[in-house]
């Protein structure tokens, strides 16, 4: 059981980052049209 729970937080972290990381890489690249995202949430 514990083993099934480390993967799934280290999946979700794995995700989570990566995420993140394209969302970097856009504000870098198209800022302009991801300040439009952000005001839109």
């Amino acid at each position: 059981m514990a083993l099934g729970e480390w993967l799934s937080v280290t999946n979700a972290r794995e995700l989570a980052q990566a995420q993140v990381s394209k969302e970097q890489n856009e504000l870098e690249h198209s800022s302009e049209s991801e300040e439009h995202e952000v005001a839109l949430i």
